[in-house]
């Protein structure tokens, strides 16, 4: 009777190695926001909603850090910025984009007030999402259009260092700004398992 009972064990334990060896560990990291577009004089212009043009946005760099600072030894960024992405000479986002090649685009650097890209202070993450608690601030010193947002650890506008971890477009296309007018972004990162 034992002997079965050992066997049973074995079997048990064999099937029960043999699932958690099957088991993959899946995470998806999903981003999304807006941008709120107000006048000189104040009054609220029109909302704009980010959008995706490739598998969750966030690139591959970005990816690497997060893993890096988590389970690795890299120390987390000590604050991320958002900058603008151009509608000039734009031609796509990649997956492999860096801050020091990204041939698809340029940065927005001129026609706006602020002296360095604004930053981006999230609250704490909750319900699996983090994103900011008041809005990220461009205020448009002449007429530009954008087509979008990034998100890096290095505030000097057209710097080429930092981990680039994230852009978006706006879902609409590119939006034509004025002089006067501001731009105020929310950008949202949630992750869920399966």
């Amino acid at each position: 009777m034992f002997a079965w009972l050992s066997f049973f064990q074995k079997v048990i334990t064999a099937i029960g190695t043999w699932l958690a060896s099957q088991l993959i560990s899946v995470f998806f990291v999903v981003q999304e926001g807006w941008a709120d577009i107000y006048n000189a004089d104040g009054t609220f212009n029109r909302r704009e909603n980010l959008t995706l043009r490739f598998w969750n946005g966030i690139t591959t760099a970005g990816i690497n850090n997060l893993f890096n600072v988590y389970f690795g030894a890299t120390s987390k960024a000590a604050a991320w910025y958002m900058g603008l992405i151009a509608s000039s000479g734009y031609s796509a986002l990649a997956a492999g984009d860096t801050m020091s090649s990204h041939a698809g685009w340029t940065e927005e650097t001129s026609n706006y007030s602020q002296a360095t890209r604004p930053q981006w202070t999230p609250a704490s993450a909750s319900g699996a999402s983090v994103s900011n608690s008041s809005s990220v601030d461009f205020t448009i010193t002449g007429s530009v259009t954008v087509k979008g947002i990034f998100l890096v650890d290095n505030s000097t506008k057209s710097g080429t260092t930092g981990t680039l971890w994230a852009t978006a477009l706006f879902t609409s296309g590119d939006q034509a700004l004025v002089n006067g007018q501001t731009l105020k972004v929310t950008y949202i990162c949630s992750g869920s398992s399966s």
